[in-house]
């Protein structure tokens, strides 16, 4: 994380997936700002479609596996509830859409792509963490649509077609993975405010030492559904921590490069 790939351009590559979900000191955080999240009723943070609940459920299994085997001491099953380490105990068998469960359990926000006749859409997702955008105005659009205000991902561009083409083409044997980046003014884990209200809450403090917001994101092809994973994970440092970690100095010197080189 912290590469500071070309902003506005795909960059995919192969995933290995014992880093598929990463879960570090911060996993207490990350779960209880969603159960605080998923308890406010006039702030959703889940939308699924009706025919998405066996997905969903391959989703879960996908996942409450992984933990199992990837992380044996931070998550280990106890009957019906999981043990996390640091956190607490979780209940696995929720009266709610295995989705949204799936989520409780990782710092990841989980979203559902599936091939509609209009293109890949946004069929069901727990969304706690978004960057500049919200569940309610993206739920149920093609990816055309969602990408709509990001420079050169209109309609028709090429940068859209070739999308298309990776989620068509997409192996269940080879997830793939990028990189988004921004600067911020806080550590908020959810912004679900557009772009132009995120710039007024800059001051001189954050102008100086900024925030680095990292997306983590991983695409995954579903064996059973042939639907897509997407996995978003949220990273958050100052400039200054940054700059005092391994390559610190030069990460931030490449970040700088891509700001001067953006358009206005």
């Amino acid at each position: 994380m912290f590469t500071f790939p070309e902003p506005f351009a795909i960059g995919l590559k192969p995933l290995d997936l014992r880093k598929w979900i990463v879960v570090d000191d911060d996993l207490p955080r990350y779960l209880t700002g969603k159960e605080k999240l998923i308890a406010k009723a006039n702030d959703p943070i889940f939308k699924a479609d009706e025919d998405t609940a066996h997905a969903q459920q391959e989703v879960f299994q996908l996942i409450l596996d992984y933990l199992l085997t990837s992380y044996p001491d931070i998550y280990q099953k106890r009957g019906d509830d999981l043990y996390v380490k640091g956190y607490g105990t979780l209940a696995l068998n929720r009266d709610e859409p295995p989705l949204l469960s799936a989520s409780r359990l990782v710092q990841e926000d989980l979203i559902l792509m599936r091939k509609r006749a209009n293109g890949w859409s946004l069929v069901a997702a727990s969304l706690a963490f978004p960057t500049s955008w919200s569940l309610l105005e993206k739920f149920q659009k093609p990816m055309v649509d969602i990408h709509e205000p990001v420079p050169g991902f209109g309609e028709n561009t090429r940068n859209a077609m070739m999308i298309e083409r990776i989620f068509d083409n997409l192996l269940v044997e080879q997830p793939v993975t990028r990189e988004n980046w921004g600067v911020y003014a806080d550590d908020i884990l959810r912004h679900s405010i557009n772009h132009a209200a995120k710039i007024g809450r800059f001051d001189d403090e954050t102008l100086n030492d900024p925030f680095i917001r990292v997306e983590g994101q991983t695409l995954r092809k579903l064996e059973i559904s042939g639907d897509i994973l997407f996995t978003v994970r949220i990273y958050v440092k100052r400039a200054s921590v940054v700059i005092q970690e391994k390559e610190g100095p030069e990460r931030l010197q490449k970040l700088i490069k891509r700001l001067h080189g953006m358009s206005e």
